[in-house]
């Protein structure tokens, strides 16, 4: 009988990659890693989330304390204005009285400037009746006639002195006076004794009506005078 030979069975190689148990080692190994990679990734979620909670709750600290400094300065102008409205209303009174006083004040300069320029046109038109001159009696000797020039002389200077005198009264608030009430006020300021001033007037008025036919200038101051034409009217 022969005998039969049983060939040995082959033994793997386990550092053969090739084997299968470096193949379930190579697996063994990937899934290992794996593992190991997903719990990396793991740790650095939790910390990206642990820093992101950690900007939140800084930011909810800087919200909060602005709200707070934003109540405080609401309380603190509320306090101020508390504070300082007695003192607006105050001053809010007295403003309103200064008005008064001043309005008030206006008011009585004005009656009085109102009573003063009464007064002067009273006073004015008394002297202006008082000086006019009166009729000549027949047996009085003629009157001396003023010459021509120098009546246009004495009223060119009449018509310079009333502009600048308009002016005084405009500034003053007095009424404005006629050409006749103001020719009384310009012999006064120029001679200031009543003799002479009605000496002056009754020469003006005897020129005048001497020289009123004759030239156009006297006539237009007769209009003026007797206050039937615009002074004015002497510029056109």
């Amino acid at each position: 009988m022969g005998i039969i030979r049983q060939e040995p069975k082959s033994v793997e190689d386990p550092d053969d990659p090739h084997s299968a148990t470096g193949l379930l080692r190579c697996e063994l190994q990937t899934v290992q890693a794996g593992h190991e990679l997903k719990d990396l990734e793991i740790r650095e979620l939790k910390l990206k989330l642990a820093q992101m909670e950690q900007q939140n709750q800084k930011l909810q600290e800087m919200v909060n304390s602005s709200n707070r400094q934003q109540d405080n300065m609401h309380a603190s102008i509320a306090q101020d204005h508390q504070t300082f409205q007695p003192d607006l209303q105050n001053m809010q009174n007295n403003s309103m009285q200064d008005e008064g006083l001043q309005i008030k004040k206006k008011k009585t300069k004005k009656a009085r400037t109102q009573n003063q320029s009464k007064f002067l046109s009273l006073n004015n038109y008394k002297a202006s009746q008082e000086l006019k001159p009166k009729a000549a009696a027949p047996k009085e000797l003629p009157m001396k006639v003023i010459p021509l020039k120098q009546l246009k002389d004495v009223i060119c200077d009449m018509y310079s002195q009333k502009v600048k005198y308009d002016q005084k009264c405009r500034e003053s608030s007095l009424r404005i006076e006629t050409m006749e009430q103001f020719m009384y006020t310009y012999l006064n300021q120029k001679y200031g004794l009543k003799t002479l001033i009605i000496e002056w007037a009754s020469t003006l008025i005897t020129g005048i009506k001497t020289y009123l036919r004759d030239d156009h200038e006297i006539t237009l101051f007769a209009k003026i005078l007797k206050n039937e034409c615009d002074e004015e009217f002497r510029f056109v």
